[in-house]
């Protein structure tokens, strides 16, 4: 019952793409029925109406996992396909957006897919099997360039190399707080195990930092 609602919401009242001349301007919501060229949004809404039908009957839990991941899988492709549809031809300053309707669409049907992932109670190498062929389904979306007029790779296209610097600068910060966060934690864990009095003082220190906001530790 909470897919059927989330999905007629998703569908009602929340726009699919957001559609903008430039990335500068607001943008126009587009539900998924003007998003889309009529007869592919009715075949969509069937598709996915047929979808939302099946989680709340008791289809065996297999096709509750088929449907689920091949509605997100198909639901991005769509996303791709009105981009193309709404992008005028040559046009590089216009942008289309993922709206919070397919957002929540696809939630909706990944939450029902997971679902279906722990009733099969399928072994851990099923399940990375699993996780493997969604990434998979994606990379080949991607590098098929079906994606190419959304708006994030519209972005990285003109700036891949910001993008890129960006991204090594987060991977430097957050992997190297994990490395120096391990290096200092992990002694002082099993030290603190072994030695009472420096555990007490440890531990009493660590519940005074934690009280502190961290927006106030980030201003120090």
């Amino acid at each position: 019952m909470v897919v059927a609602l989330i999905v007629v919401a998703a569908i009602a009242l929340l726009p699919f793409v957001i559609s903008k001349p430039n990335r500068i301007v607001l943008g126009e919501p587009l539900p998924i029925y003007l998003a889309l060229p009529q007869p592919l949004a009715a075949l969509v809404l069937v598709i996915v109406g047929g979808g939302t039908i099946m989680a709340l009957l008791r289809t065996p839990t297999l096709w509750r996992l088929l449907v689920g991941f091949g509605l997100v899988i198909g639901l991005t492709i769509m996303l791709g396909m009105s981009a193309d549809g709404l992008t005028p031809e040559g046009n590089t300053v216009g942008r289309v957006s993922p709206g919070a309707g397919f957002w929540l669409l696809s939630f909706a049907f990944a939450l029902v897919a997971a679902d279906a992932l722990i009733r099969l109670r399928l072994s851990p190498v099923w399940r990375l099997a699993n996780l493997a062929a969604v990434a998979s389904a994606f990379g080949i979306i991607l590098i098929a360039g079906l994606l190419d007029d959304v708006s994030m790779l519209r972005e990285y296209a003109n700036r891949g190399q910001a993008f890129l610097a960006e991204a090594r600068t987060h991977l430097f910060l957050a992997f190297g707080s994990l490395g120096a966060a391990t290096l200092i934690g992990v002694p002082l864990g099993v030290l603190a195990y072994r030695f009472r009095k420096l555990r007490v003082g440890l531990l009493n220190t660590l519940n005074v930092v934690q009280t502190i906001p961290s927006i106030a530790l980030l201003a120090c």
